[in-house]
């Protein structure tokens, strides 16, 4: 940077402390996403904590909050997801994901509905496709972390999210984020008439794995509730020619392990895997028992009989039909 250059971020900074005001932070934001505040980026660890901090360290914070809001907002008016670089897009993304503007929520809506990308000059790259899109579904996921009530004033636009979910959802890429946002958002009947469906899903790669990782996080919210169906679900599929007959139950104890779990007791016919949560300090115990009614609770709970396995297989041997379509 030459001296006139930090000369300028300078007098910008100690602008945006001293008088915040729409102009200037659209402005700042500006170069914020051209790259040109990429050392102070690296230093804090993302385009959020640049923003954050920039926000704590205003003399005004309640008038620095209302210019930046104003100016982001003013800043996605102005911005085409067709135009700018890939690099460009994702750090806008980031805040986006951050501070939700309103008008981005359409504007990322109409291009992916367009497109079925973010931008239609990514299209030739696959890999920058699926990273910009991906981050862009991630973004929205920010709108609506829960369900709105069926009357209320935004349906329409949550419609068209719930929408763009089930058209992801078929593409391997998309498929665990979005899976597991329409069980987050109960777009899928796991309880019932989209067994089915849920189970198509579950087939395809990193969507246990995904769904595991958020239903036993510290944000998990309401995913913990259908531990036990989607245990289910794993375990209704049976392929007697190969060498793991339940080959997603084989997928789901993996991941498990994965997070952290341990065997205990591998005696036994019935499968107990036990792990500590790092934020909470309890112990968690999965045994398998009594799938049918298996539901997910603190401290020492599943039970998944190791008979409805077999069950399942015997239903399995009896309608080959039925295994095919699985």
């Amino acid at each position: 940077m030459t001296n006139d250059g930090v000369s300028d971020f300078f007098e910008d900074q100690q602008r945006l402390k001293r008088n915040p005001t729409k102009n200037a932070w659209e402005r700042e934001i500006e170069y914020l996403l051209e790259g040109k505040r990429q050392a102070l980026v690296l230093e804090l660890g993302s385009y959020a904590q640049y923003v954050a901090r920039l926000l704590a360290d205003s003399q005004d914070r309640v008038k620095a909050k209302l210019a930046f809001k104003k100016g982001f907002e003013a800043a996605i008016r102005s911005w085409r997801p067709e135009s700018p670089s890939l690099e460009y897009n994702l750090a806008l993304l980031e805040l986006v994901a951050e501070y939700t503007p309103p008008n981005a929520f359409e504007k990322i809506v109409v291009a992916l509905q367009k497109w079925g990308a973010l931008s239609p000059r990514e299209l030739a790259d696959p890999d920058a496709n699926q990273t910009g899109t991906l981050k862009a579904l991630r973004a929205l996921e920010f709108y609506y972390p829960s369900r709105p009530p069926q009357n209320s004033s935004d349906h329409k636009a949550f419609e068209d999210y719930a929408n763009l979910l089930y058209r992801f959802a078929g593409k391997f890429f998309y498929a665990p984020h979005c899976c597991r946002r329409l069980i987050e958002l109960k777009l899928l009947d796991v309880k019932g008439s989209d067994m089915a469906a849920l189970r198509g899903m579950l087939e395809m790669p990193g969507v246990i794995e995904e769904f595991l990782q958020y239903a036993l996080g510290i944000h998990r919210g309401v995913l913990e509730e259908y531990i036990g169906y989607v245990l289910d679900c794993c375990l209704s599929v049976y392929d007697r020619n190969s060498a793991h007959n339940y080959p997603l139950y084989d997928r789901f104890k993996r991941e498990l392990l994965r997070l952290g779990a341990a065997i205990l007791d591998p005696e036994r016919r019935v499968l107990v895997l036990s792990f500590r949560e790092s934020w909470t300090g309890k112990n968690i115990e999965l045994l398998t028992t009594n799938l049918t009614f298996a539901r997910y609770r603190q401290a020492s709970d599943w039970e998944v009989e190791e008979l409805t396995r077999k069950r399942f297989a015997a239903q399995a041997e009896r309608t080959p039909a039925w295994n095919e379509s699985t």
